[in-house]
């Protein structure tokens, strides 16, 4: 009998973390790209969609599609391509609040164009990143959260590729 309790007991606490959601969201994108202490700022909309497979914790990929290019000394930059994975573990909410930490890998193509005697072509950069943000659940709309956050898609000594976003997402 007492195992029958505690196995009892051991599948609805399983059960009660389990929560097996699917998301899918949106997010305007204000990228910062450091190059040798100079800064660029395109913007891109990163497309994103996730599974929940326990409470608070889920996997997550992002696509990027290019908003808009900046310039810097007569060359102009844009972010060409971005895809991310990442694992994303979010605190339990609060008054509709929570924060989440995103950890994964991701690839990015970032185009450079200019005059002739300037550097032309798609700079690759692919590697670990990283995220973190905060989320706010829309009143009596509990499936929509808001989302603030901030990534860092790639850096290294010469080249630091960071965004911050805003977006929101729907919880199916």
């Amino acid at each position: 009998m007492k195992s029958l309790i505690f196995s009892s007991m051991l599948a609805f606490s399983g059960a009660s973390l389990a929560a097996n959601e699917m998301y899918v969201g949106v997010d305007y994108a204000y990228n910062n790209f450091e190059i040798a202490n100079e800064k660029v700022n395109p913007n891109a909309v990163y497309v994103k969609a996730g599974y929940e497979f326990f409470e608070g914790i889920a996997l997550e990929g992002q696509v990027a599609v290019s908003g808009g290019d900046d310039d810097l000394y007569r060359m102009n930059f844009e972010l060409d391509k971005s895809y991310s994975v990442f694992g994303r573990f979010e605190s339990p909410a609060s008054y509709g609040f929570s924060a989440d930490i995103l950890l994964g890998w991701s690839w990015n193509e970032l185009a450079v164009s200019g005059p002739e005697e300037t550097y032309n072509g798609i700079d690759s950069y692919d590697g670990f990143a990283w995220g973190v943000g905060i989320n706010q659940q829309i009143p009596h709309f509990e499936d929509v959260k808001v989302r603030l956050g901030y990534q860092v898609l790639h850096s290294d000594t010469d080249f630091k590729l960071a965004n911050y976003t805003l977006g929101v997402s729907y919880i199916f």
